[in-house]
């Protein structure tokens, strides 16, 4: 592996030039590539269905002490969901 801080400017520069032409290289393949960490895919989602069904939409939301949990419960989390 190259020492970068001992290269000579004429040396950085090639480099340069090198490592530009592979990243133009690499950016013309037009990849869709997504890095994002924790991201379900649509048959992992799917597996979450039945739950969700069980739920009642009207009051299924609602801790004992009667706040709504699709908003994330309090600052230091919902008290049900801690007991667990």
């Amino acid at each position: 592996m190259k020492n970068f801080l001992k290269l000579s400017k004429e040396e950085s520069l090639e480099e340069y030039k090198l490592l530009l032409q592979n990243y133009e290289k690499i950016k013309s393949q037009n990849l869709k590539l997504d890095m994002s960490r924790g991201k379900p895919g649509a048959e992992q989602l799917d597996l979450t269905l039945d739950m969700l069904e069980c739920v009642n939409p009207h009051d299924g939301f609602l801790t004992q002490n009667g706040m709504d949990s699709r908003n994330y419960g309090l600052l230091d989390g919902i008290p049900e969901a801690k007991s667990l």
